[in-house]
């Protein structure tokens, strides 16, 4: 319901729903561990499930988009939180080996393990003489 000049305009259910998908996204709260080995992204998703989440890694660049949809049968009759959609894009270090990515959903919870590729490091050349 909004109030605009003294009057009362009722929206109904679709378009309420529609203007909560258009207005709420939000940028997930997340934390990156570096170790030796490997980069661990953990972003909280609360309400976000497997079908609901996208992961791209496209060269340098990790794009996590979950989108957090209820379903609750009725009229509502009042909304703190509704359908929501979390974006959030890093830049990552490009000897992160794509093949070896994984990912968990657990309790709202993603687990994103990174592995950095083996390097090569400094390599020793025999020289012979001929």
């Amino acid at each position: 319901t909004t109030m605009a000049n003294n009057e009362v305009t009722v929206r109904t259910d679709e378009a309420l729903a529609e203007e909560l998908q258009r207005l709420s996204s939000a940028t997930p709260a997340i934390d990156i561990y570096d170790n030796d080995n490997e980069i661990v992204l953990v972003a909280d998703l609360p309400g976000v499930k497997t079908d609901g989440l996208d992961v791209q890694l496209d060269r340098d660049r990790l794009t996590l988009e979950g989108t957090r949809q209820l379903a609750e049968k009725g009229s509502t009759l009042s909304r703190d939180f509704g359908p929501v959609v979390y974006r959030r894009t890093f830049v990552v270090p490009r000897n992160i080996d794509p093949d070896t990515v994984q990912a968990d959903l657990t309790a709202g919870v993603l687990t994103l393990r990174m592995k950095r590729r083996a390097s090569a490091g400094p390599r020793v050349i025999e020289v012979r003489s001929s």
